[in-house]
């Protein structure tokens, strides 16, 4: 088997028996910046601060190959909508100190059977990162999530 890397329990793999592809992958790196304009000059940038990373990719899935279409999409879904943070791994290093969430995800159905069934598919997936740091609550004292309920217990 070749492990092309994971998002929580989502292999990306290949093998004789399962294909889970990866294909178009984009990261944009981006800064926060604020334009102050002032009269009869040109405005001024103040640089904020890192903006969250983005990810976006294509799942090729192949019911040939040994993966459901439908079912891998309905369990991508079930992330997504559950707002569940994930480490992203490819080529079995981390892709970012932090993990990701599915923004958003889209299906291009390529080839359907002759009873309706997904053969074929393309999953298009937006991930967006999900700082896990330090940072001040309400009450002014420093957490290690913000405040925020992580999908996962750190120890």
């Amino acid at each position: 088997m070749a492990l092309i890397g994971t998002f929580g329990d989502i292999m990306f793999e290949v093998d004789m028996l399962n294909a889970r592809i990866i294909k178009d992958y984009s990261r944009k790196i981006s800064m926060r910046l604020a334009k102050h304009e002032i009269i009869g000059q040109k405005p001024l940038i103040e640089v904020l601060g890192e903006d969250l990373d983005e990810i976006s990719f294509t799942m090729h899935l192949n019911s040939k190959l040994g993966i459901d279409p439908t079912k891998e999409f309905s369990k991508l879904q079930k992330i997504c909508i559950g707002g569940q943070a994930n480490y992203l791994i490819l080529g079995m290093k981390l892709v970012s100190e932090n993990p990701f969430i599915i923004e958003s995800l889209s299906q291009e159905i390529k080839v359907v059977n002759s009873i309706g069934e997904t053969v074929i598919s393309d999953i298009n997936i937006s991930l967006k990162e999900y700082p896990v740091q330090s940072v001040l609550n309400t009450s002014g004292s420093s957490n290690n999530n913000g405040g925020v309920k992580l999908p996962w217990s750190l120890s």
